[in-house]
């Protein structure tokens, strides 16, 4: 079970839709090393899978991290896309210079750099049965809003996944990695993407949606945090989805 995209769109009958499990989570792969982490990596895997699945081209959706990993298979193969749907993840780019331009999102971008310590963040997250978990999940200041979509026994089976040999260090290679990808945060030029773009935004967000469109937004705002919007919205999210995707194409 999922909190990000997939929960929305499970309610979607007339789309095939495929969310698969990156490198480092899940069933997939786990390779060593922070450098096998990379957005170039991440993206390539992705690039990959679209045509070895048979299809030409997808509507790629992504959220939060999975954003940013959407954003660079734009970069690198527009072709493969038809539509881009983000939730909640700016360009690299405006994230770089977001944390140039004060302490704001510097601040609350700190468990970046806690988490390029080695071994550290695996240790704390695992503490007392990764009781850290419960609070992400289910805590009444963090956790979903509506419980019953996420059971104490879908937190269980998170922890499980987690817990397995290397279950934790991949997803954080993900943060460390993100020093290696300094050409993304901070380009010498500026790059377009011509794909027909969905960008999902909440406005408690810091980053403010204004700073990378050209010159009008258009659709609703909406007051939740970032990832609770998949999940409080589910319905709004589905709307906005289908009414700018093409059918007969498959989202990630």
């Amino acid at each position: 079970m999922y909190i990000g995209p997939t929960l929305c769109l499970l309610s979607l009958t007339s789309v095939y839709i495929l969310c698969p499990d990156p490198r480092g989570y899940g069933d997939s792969d786990k390779p060593d090393g922070v450098a096998s982490y990379t957005l170039d990596k991440l993206g390539k895997d992705i690039a990959d899978l679209i045509p070895a699945l048979g299809y030409s081209a997808c509507v790629l959706v992504g959220h939060d991290w999975g954003g940013a990993v959407a954003w660079r298979v734009a970069d690198t193969n527009p072709e493969l896309i038809d539509k881009l749907v983000i939730m909640n993840c700016p360009h690299l780019s405006i994230m770089g210079q977001e944390l140039t331009n004060g302490w704001g999102q510097l601040l609350k971008s700190w468990y970046i750099f806690m988490f390029q310590v080695p071994w550290l963040p695996e240790f704390t997250i695992g503490l007392h049965d990764y009781r850290n978990f419960n609070a992400i999940f289910r805590g009444r200041k963090a956790g979903v809003k509506n419980r019953d979509q996420f059971p104490a026994e879908v937190v269980e089976a998170y922890k499980y996944s987690f817990s397995r040999p290397g279950g934790l260090t991949g997803p954080i290679n993900y943060i460390r990695a993100i020093y290696k990808t300094r050409s993304f945060l901070f380009p010498r030029t500026r790059k377009t993407i011509d794909i027909p773009t969905l960008l999902l935004w909440v406005s408690s967000l810091s980053i403010s949606v204004l700073v990378f469109v050209a010159s009008s937004v258009e659709g609703p705002s909406v007051k939740t945090t970032m990832w609770r919007v998949t999940q409080r919205y589910p319905e709004l999210v589905d709307r906005h989805i289908v009414l700018n995707c093409p059918h007969g194409r498959f989202e990630i």
